[in-house]
């Protein structure tokens, strides 16, 4: 009975990662095209994961989770601060959003090909 806990705990992980990883660039086409199938078509988003590289990828997310430690442990140190502490948190919140969202499209942007511009067009 352990060995199938530890076993679905482990496809459960697997599926975790899975999800995270493609869920991301997902959303990212999703809001970009404005299609849900778009959002979802798992075979274009692994050719954009191709195109910028798994590792550089997997880099970009693991540096940008480092990050949102840091973020947390500092909302933690400013909330313990009495009467505006939680008003500090508010300030900094909206600050780190944008920087989730537009570190995220630019991993993105690395994997699109990006249109060239012609002299004509300038």
């Amino acid at each position: 009975m352990l060995l199938l806990v530890v076993l679905l705990i482990l496809v459960a992980l697997v599926l975790l990662v899975t999800v995270l990883l493609l869920g991301i660039l997902g959303a990212i086409r999703f809001a970009r095209t404005g299609s849900i199938r778009e959002g979802i078509r798992i075979s274009a988003i692994v050719v954009t994961i191709r195109t910028m590289g798994w590792l550089s990828y997997i880099l970009a997310l693991v540096i940008f989770a480092v990050t949102a430690i840091i973020y947390g442990i500092i909302t933690s140190v400013l909330s313990f601060i009495p009467y505006i502490g939680w008003v500090l948190v508010l300030i900094i919140a909206p600050f780190f959003s944008i920087f989730f969202a537009r570190y995220l499209t630019l991993v993105y942007d690395q994997g699109v090909a990006q249109p060239v511009l012609s002299e004509a067009a300038v």
